[in-house]
């Protein structure tokens, strides 16, 4: 800050007696510098300028040291990541051990000649899935040799070694875990996969026999599908490959499946390196935000209408020569009506043994996450999501699992979406629910200095259908507070300029604001402050991190009636 002072040259009334003013005009141009006013004035200019230079520089210097200390914090974070998770790496060859046990007892139980051979045992594995994957490889180890390797004497006389082989393979395969259960038996047979379908009635036998081999094998994953005469436990002990396909699935992994008749057949798994931390694309659903898992995706597209077909209540997606049923994500989610034009991006998605267009509104990136598992296992069974995560605004972000999507879902979506329909934007917006006047009215102030308390309060709120103002500290609530009638106040305790002691003291001091329900939200739990919040005329005390239903319950018993709740038709969520 400068501060300019002028000050009057002396005159000859200020001077002592006697004494002249001195004479300047005996100086020339050269021998003697002369300044105005004006001359004062661009000299300061230009000092203030040069000052101004100097701070940005400095300000320039201590930006870039600011980003050199956050790479390599970032750096630091990514090592630490490593780290951590190289911990819980080990030898996938400690599981492996155990199968050799499995196959000589599944063998001698049938009177088969079988070897085990295994590969890749130093391949090394994140310990939460090597815990996971034994029952699956002891099951299609099992199953290798009891459905695949043929009696000694039917290999013979096909000419093969009278010994049948299973073989059992891990390698890495860029940032995934490969595994091979391979056995050189009689192969799948493709007809009797067929004639099976068809005698449970999964679809209409013209349908069946038009499906490609590539599909009819994926049919040996649903449940309770089996072609065995008698299903004993000397295979898969009575348990499906439904269940070996869930258990990978819920890894954020896949399987697939070649078989050649008389060659012999082939399951290989797909899965993460670690189930630490996972790589997701962030998408928007109307208000919400989902991840979905990297792994389950093909690809990205944004379709145009020459690549859009309509056929009946299906909505097709050429892409290159294969045609993928779309449905809205939206609809799929809540169960409701919606619209979707050609400007929506799709995400492909491998489900179920085979593909899917998930139309969603917008695409927010790809961000590595951590994915919490949801608490409730039961309602878990029947939930489209395989976990949750956290963003960095310390919001729930659903983790989509595609495989969970039943088939009754997709119908619906089918049958209640619009997609591909120019419509006005009024129209393509999702529909909300209808709220009653009570509801709009019941208008509320949420005052806090912390912007991500504001997000993650109002958007509470929100969900809940209430209509909400927000102010940034003590005093902008006081003073909304007056200009506006609110039905209720939210308010944090410790905010700058006004407190929010003295804003209770304040509220209860005027008329208008006298009954105006006050919820405190604060860190401070001791009885001391609660006592003197009540005391001052709080109606409610709640102690941050502020629960969800904690919340809306204290909403609603003070404006006497329940919220309105956007539910979430794949089930209800908590993270543990």
């Amino acid at each position: 800050k400068h501060t300019f002072t002028y000050q009057e040259a002396p005159s000859s009334s200020t001077l002592p007696a006697g004494q002249d003013l001195p004479v300047f005009g005996d100086f020339g141009n050269l021998e003697l510098d002369k300044y105005d006013d004006f001359n004062i004035l661009a000299r300061r200019i230009g000092e203030i300028t040069a000052d101004i230079s100097e701070s940005m520089s400095q300000l320039d210097g201590s930006i870039q040291r600011a980003h050199d200390e956050m790479s390599q914090l970032q750096q630091l974070t990514l090592e630490m990541r490593d780290e951590i998770a190289r911990t819980r790496m080990v030898p996938i060859g400690t599981a492996f051990t155990r199968f050799r046990r499995a196959v000589r007892e599944i063998a001698r139980a049938s009177n088969k000649e079988v070897s085990l051979v295994t590969s890749g045992e130093q391949t090394e594995v994140d310990t939460g899935i090597v815990e996971r994957l034994v029952d699956p490889l002891v099951h299609l180890v099992r199953n290798a040799v009891y459905h695949g390797i043929e009696p000694t004497a039917d290999r013979i006389a096909k000419g093969k070694p009278a010994v049948g082989t299973v073989y059992l393979h891990a390698a890495h395969r860029g940032n995934s875990v490969i595994i091979e259960v391979e056995d050189d038996g009689a192969g799948l047979d493709l007809k009797k996969i067929r004639a099976k379908a068809s005698k449970i009635q999964f679809a209409q036998s013209h349908h069946i026999q038009a499906m490609s081999d590539t599909d009819i094998l994926q049919l040996i994953f649903m449940p309770g599908f089996s072609t065995a005469d008698k299903v004993g436990d000397q295979a898969g002990r009575g348990v499906g490959l439904d269940v070996v396909k869930r258990v990978i699935e819920g890894m954020n992994g896949h399987i697939d499946i070649e078989s050649e008749p008389g060659i012999g057949t082939k399951f290989t798994l797909h899965l993460p390196l670690t189930l630490l931390i996972a790589t997701a694309l962030l998408v928007r659903v109307g208000t919400e935000k989902y991840a979905i898992p990297l792994p389950s995706i093909q690809q990205v597209t944004m379709p145009t209408p020459s690549s859009v077909r309509k056929e009946g209540s299906r909505t097709l997606l050429q892409i290159n020569e294969q045609m993928i049923e779309i449905h809205s994500l939206y609809n799929i989610l809540r169960r409701q009506p919606g619209v979707a034009d050609w400007t929506m991006p799709v995400v492909i998605v491998r489900t179920a043994g085979t593909t899917m267009g998930l139309a969603v509104d917008e695409l927010l990136g790809r961000q590595e996450i951590v994915i919490k598992r949801l608490g409730s296992l039961k309602l878990l069974e029947h939930s489209c999501f395989g976990g949750a995560t956290i963003d960095p605004e310390g919001r729930v972000v659903l983790v989509l699992d595609p495989n969970r999507l039943t088939t009754r879902e997709l119908k619906e979506s089918a049958s209640h979406t619009l997609f591909f329909k120019t419509t006005p934007e009024s129209e393509q917006s999702p529909p909300q629910e209808q709220l009653s006047n009570e509801q709009l009215e019941a208008r509320l102030l949420l005052i806090d200095d912390s912007l991500s308390i504001r997000k993650f309060v109002g958007r509470m709120l929100e969900l809940a259908g209430y209509q909400f103002d927000t102010a940034v500290d003590g005093e902008d609530g006081l003073r909304k507070a007056s200009t506006t009638k609110y039905r209720m106040i939210l308010t944090d305790l410790e905010m700058p300029k006004l407190n929010g002691f003295e804003i209770i003291q304040a509220l209860r001091s005027r008329p208008e604001t006298r009954q105006t329900p006050v919820v405190v939200m604060t860190t401070r739990a001791r009885d001391k402050h609660r006592q003197m919040a009540i005391n001052l005329g709080a109606n409610s005390y709640i102690t941050k991190p502020v629960e969800e239903r904690m919340l809306l319950q204290e909403v609603a018993r003070w404006l006497g009636k329940a919220p309105v709740l956007r539910k979430q038709h794949c089930g209800n969520t908590r993270i543990d």
